[in-house]
């Protein structure tokens, strides 16, 4: 089910030219519910309420379970009020994220990810996104490759190109640093969502663990 809004509702209504011809249903692939109200929240209500009621006709119908049922909200605001109905009701519910997806911490650590992409040299980026999961560095490396060349990115820059460098953590930086240069030639034929999968690490003890921020992450992508 999926809660629209008013320019969907009456393009809806209109029959294209030459509609195209289907085979015959036993019930129809789409409902398009139209609630009117002296105000906003009441509409809202009433839209939830025939929402859950649907989905209890639905059960009885045909004997579907609950969890074979979803309702996607615009934002985390519009999905109070289905909750409410569906709690009402005693139906088991689950809700996502929402509109707060971006606040968390796997979004926003992509955010600074594509953001390296855009520029090599954004010193927040690239710091954020060194001591992530992505890369996994410590405070003191970063801290590190601040001293080396008053920069972060001049002291990676450094470091990968000094063979000679005892910093522990080298590896991981020239890893890094090898497939951010990949990753920025590869941007106009390869699609971002896709970049950013392939950085995701797939076998770091980190990626198993509830605490990562990664195990979920590929679910919004």
């Amino acid at each position: 089910m999926w809660q629209s809004c008013w320019p969907t509702l009456p393009a809806s209504s209109r029959a294209p030219d030459r509609p195209r011809r289907f085979t015959a249903k036993a019930a129809p692939s789409v409902e398009v519910l139209k609630v009117l109200a002296e105000d906003k929240d009441e509409a809202a209500d009433r839209e939830a309420g025939w929402i859950a009621q649907r989905i209890l006709g639905l059960r009885r119908e045909h004997g579907y379970d609950f969890r074979d049922f979803g309702v996607l909200c615009r934002t985390r605001d519009g999905m109070d009020p289905v909750l409410r109905a569906l709690e009402t009701r005693k139906i088991p519910t689950s809700a996502g994220a929402g509109n707060r997806i971006w606040s968390r911490a796997k979004a926003a650590i992509s955010r600074r990810w594509s953001r390296c992409l855009a520029n090599a040299r954004d010193e927040v980026s690239l710091a954020t996104v060194l001591r992530s999961p992505l890369v996994g560095v410590s405070d003191e490396t970063l801290l590190a490759l601040r001293l080396a060349a008053n920069s972060v990115a001049g002291g990676l820059n450094t470091v990968i190109h000094d063979e000679t460098t005892k910093l522990e953590e080298a590896g991981k930086l020239r890893s890094f640093a090898a497939n951010l240069t990949r990753w920025r030639t590869e941007t106009g034929t390869v699609p971002l969502d896709l970049l950013l999968s392939r950085a995701i690490p797939q076998r770091t003890p980190d990626y198993r663990k509830a605490s990562s921020p990664w195990p979920a992450l590929k679910a919004p992508i």
